[in-house]
């Protein structure tokens, strides 16, 4: 055991690095390739809509937000501006599903 973080040989992070680029991860960027993918599972009547992000800077793919729908998807719609009449743009979806007749807006950057 070391009293400080800093001497032991099998950390290579330090404790004071900056963790910003995680949070940069909630962020859909300009430069990111964005896929909507509706799932449905009939059997356990599951229903959900995956949204896969592809980073072309690192070449990697990842699923940026899974939500959980009340029916089957129908249909999607990705929009630049705030349903709510706020100021500035983010990335929001808007879905909707088969047996209700709401239309769910999703927005893509929060956690």
């Amino acid at each position: 055991v070391f009293d400080d973080n800093a001497d032991d040989p099998y950390l290579t992070i330090p404790d004071d690095e900056d963790n910003s680029s995680d949070e940069e991860d909630y962020i859909i960027k300009p430069t990111d390739h964005v896929c909507v993918v509706g799932k449905s599972d009939e059997v356990e009547e599951q229903h959900t809509v995956e949204v896969h992000v592809f980073d072309p800077s690192s070449s990697t793919l990842y699923v940026h937000h899974d939500f959980s729908l009340p029916s089957f998807p129908l249909c999607s719609a990705w929009m630049d501006l705030d349903p709510r009449g706020e100021e500035g743009k983010g990335s929001f979806l808007a879905v909707g599903t088969f047996d209700h007749p709401e239309i769910e807006i999703w927005n893509l950057d929060s956690r």
